[in-house]
């Protein structure tokens, strides 16, 4: 059998190594239009930075490797032009000639290619970054022109990975983001988080904005000016603002596409035509939560749909069973991570959701070095599925969204989470960690024993003459506090009951909700009805009113 792979990188070279592994029998070969077949591009931002010393480190897997101890045949440097399906062959052009390669299978993992609006188009000091000659033109440019001065636009994973490596490099650096945050998959108050470090380390950030025009300077530095009129001046710009599926030569061969262009496949990666194959960054996958489809475009879920490929191929029997798109950022000293959806997407829905906001520390807060992961978790409040889950902070987060993640790919419940068995040393987490914690919470809210407001609901209730109640102590009041809070240490809230009106809604809150917690339920067993914790404290409402420098 004659199995061709169009694109390399984490979907086609994994593809083709898994089939020799299977079958020693395969005709196997890649078409890789550029010269590397199998490189790190997550580590492309680091090599940028320094970060990552030798350039050597970025390759996963070389030609020669290829075909050496795999016995595959290579086609690098070599453009596939055309799929002619009716006799099942591949038009390819290596420079020099064009040909066609026949295959019984056909694997395609195009990738992506970066979204370059037309004000940027083939303009001087403007990059994007996908691969190892992008990340050689940026390196050779900053040290040609000894950038100073840098634009990112767009706050994705790359382009903050590339802003903290342009930091490394003593490049004054700003940000330029239409939305009102950074990463994404993050609801606005986790990414207020996000947005505080990279203030902290020097970054300034334009949210919610865009560029109207773009000029030169006669020293070749640029004049970007912004919606508001305001403008920055840069050596460089470093684009960031999203992907297009390279999917023209499944368009081209009549292979189903969705409205954006991206392939469309089964829960075997078949496209519509059943000998053609299609994986990674090009193709529309399961959502697994709400039932419907989305794009994905990390190396984590290519690989595994790399395994339904070839399974399917020597006949085994795997299926594809969508992504949660659990992920991860490192900005600065900061992790940002996250699995499943968020409150932006599930407001467009129908599921009646409830969202718990913990700070718990990383390990045991007496053990040296322990910091708070501020923690999100969003369920399903009919069924107590776990719908997604947010985590930022210093250490420990990415621990704590892969616990998330392995749980709802068995369709975990917030029980589960409760009663989440985890190893514990002092060194290492709690007795009772973040993720029991988080369980605890919204078992404590379904088995109605406290009611909860949020940190967007705070204003407009104190507007309608809801009393805000601080229990913290009075050290803590006088440090900083909300306006026209009510304070009363909760050591002596059940002495003080008599200032508090039962008729009136009370907003109790305290540094993080655990203390608010317990003063919601000294309140309720003493007749007051209308009691709601803040969820997250005052910890999560200063966060969200963070103003962004």
């Amino acid at each position: 059998m004659k199995v061709v792979i169009i694109g390399g990188v984490a979907g086609g070279a994994a593809c083709a190594t898994r089939l020799r592994r299977l079958d020693e029998s395969l005709d196997i070969t890649i078409i890789e239009r550029g010269e590397h077949l199998s490189f790190a591009n997550c580590g492309l931002p680091y090599y940028i930075g320094n970060e990552i010393k030798e350039r050597d480190h970025l390759f996963v897997a070389t030609k020669s490797l290829f075909e050496k101890r795999f016995k595959i045949n290579v086609l690098n440097n070599t453009n596939a032009t055309a799929i002619n399906r009716d006799r099942k062959t591949v038009t390819v052009d290596d420079g020099s000639k064009q040909y066609e390669v026949a295959y019984d299978k056909l694997i395609l993992s195009p990738g992506a290619k970066s979204f370059v609006p037309d004000l940027f188009a083939d303009k001087a000091g403007v990059f994007t970054l996908r691969n190892v000659p992008d990340a050689d033109r940026i390196v050779a440019y900053i040290k040609q022109k000894q950038v100073k001065k840098a634009v990112v636009i767009g706050g994705g994973f790359i382009g903050l990975e590339v802003i903290e490596n342009l930091k490394r490099l003593d490049i004054e650096t700003t940000l330029v983001e239409m939305s009102n945050q950074v990463l994404a998959p993050l609801d606005f108050e986790m990414s207020q988080y996000v947005h505080k470090e990279l203030n902290d380390n020097g970054i300034s950030l334009r949210l919610n904005h865009h560029i109207t025009a773009l000029e030169y300077k006669d020293n070749g530095s640029m004049l970007l000016t912004l919606d508001d009129g305001q403008i920055l001046e840069s050596d460089i710009v470093i684009l960031s603002i999203g992907i297009r599926p390279e999917s023209s030569l499944a368009v081209d061969s009549n292979l189903e596409v969705n409205a954006r262009g991206y392939i469309v496949t089964n829960d075997k990666m078949q496209t519509s035509d059943k000998d053609i194959y299609a994986l990674g960054d090009a193709v529309e996958v399961i959502e697994p939560i709400l039932g419907g489809k989305t794009t994905i475009a990390l190396a984590g879920p290519a690989a595994k749909q790399a395994r339904v490929v070839c399974a399917d191929i020597v006949s085994g029997d795997y299926s594809y069973r969508g992504t949660f798109g659990a992920s991860i950022a490192k900005v600065f000293n900061m992790q940002a991570s996250s699995v499943g959806l968020n409150e932006k997407q599930l407001k467009n829905s129908n599921i009646n959701y409830e969202c718990v906001l913990l700070h718990s520390p990383s390990h045991a807060s007496y053990y040296p070095d322990s910091s708070p992961i501020n923690f999100k978790l969003i369920y399903d409040k009919d069924s107590k599925k776990i719908l997604g889950a947010q985590a930022v902070g210093i250490d420990g987060c990415d621990k704590r969204i892969e616990i998330v993640s392995a749980y709802m790919a068995k369709d975990g419940t917030i029980d589960d989470l409760a009663w989440h068995e985890q190893v514990y040393a002092p060194p290492y987490g709690s007795a009772k960690d973040e993720i029991n914690f988080a369980g605890f919470v919204a078992q404590n809210i379904e088995d109605n024993l406290v009611k909860q407001c949020y940190v967007h609901d705070v204003k407009s209730l104190c507007e309608q003459g809801a009393i805000f109640l601080d229990v913290r102590t009075q050290a803590e009041f006088d440090v900083r506090s909300y306006p026209n809070s009510v304070h009363i240490d909760l050591n002596t809230l059940r002495d003080n009951l008599d200032k508090l009106d039962k008729n009136k809604t009370i907003i109790i809150t305290c540094a993080v909700g655990l203390r608010g917690y317990i003063g919601a339920r000294i309140l309720q067993e003493h007749g007051f009805n209308k009691v709601y914790n803040l969820a997250g404290g005052l910890q999560s409402l200063f966060m969200a009113n963070y103003k962004v420098k």
